[in-house]
């Protein structure tokens, strides 16, 4: 094998050990992801329950909840990171 050969096989196993990690980091995002919405639910979950225990006014705890969630959401869509890379196979 001419080391042209064996340098386009090397780039070639580069290429497809490139793709695994991304493929990898993809998935652990996607469990990061729910992770971090079931950890928000349940901080809502619990600022309700505490509002309503002290008497507090629970649907204007939800109205405020609901605005901060919107702006958490917009900012994470702003930075992408939901996206997938297209892995070409």
């Amino acid at each position: 094998m001419s080391e042209r050969n064996k340098r386009l096989e090397r780039v070639k196993e580069d290429i497809k050990k490139t793709r695994k990690k991304i493929k990898e980091a993809q998935e652990h995002l996607k469990v990061l992801l729910a992770l971090q919405r079931q950890l928000e639910n349940d901080e809502i979950v619990a600022v309700l329950r505490a509002e309503t225990e002290k008497g507090g006014d629970v649907m204007e705890t939800l109205k405020k909840l609901e605005a901060l969630k919107r702006a958490q959401e917009d900012d994470f869509k702003d930075e992408d990171l939901g996206k997938d890379i297209e892995i070409d196979e």
